[in-house]
């Protein structure tokens, strides 16, 4: 519960407006810049929640990418917390599919890197 109340605080700040005791379906939009300076439109909803148990984000960019990341945390020994977390980048159609999979083998050491960084904020969070 104490990792999970982590999340329930990011909640507040990604989702204003959310509820954040039924948060399932709360959405928000925003705008992020990428590549070569382009501005893409995001919506963001929780796409699953399971109280100390799953905290799903599903993106969709304006460039028709969906980016899914999921956290679950699992009951470990000595009060400790197991958290998986797990990224899912689809973009409808043949090359979109294709760039999602180069997307997921070029880029898999930056995307351990980011929950490597994840992780120690949590533990960080957690020792205060």
């Amino acid at each position: 519960s104490d990792v999970f109340a982590i999340f329930k605080r990011e909640f507040q700040k990604t989702f204003p407006e959310g509820n954040v005791n039924h948060p399932l379906g709360a959405t928000t939009e925003r705008e992020a810049s990428g590549a070569g300076g382009n501005i893409f439109r995001l919506s963001m909803q929780i796409s699953d929640y399971r109280e100390d148990e799953v905290y799903e984000l599903t993106t969709q960019a304006s460039n028709r990418q969906t980016f899914i990341t999921r956290y679950e945390l699992f009951p470990a020994e000595g009060g400790n917390t197991h958290l998986v977390l797990t990224e899912k980048n689809t973009t409808p159609g043949f090359f979109g599919s294709g760039n999602a999979l180069l997307t997921q083998i070029f880029f898999r050491r930056k995307a351990s890197k980011k929950a490597e960084r994840l992780f120690q904020a949590i533990e960080n969070e957690l020792a205060k």
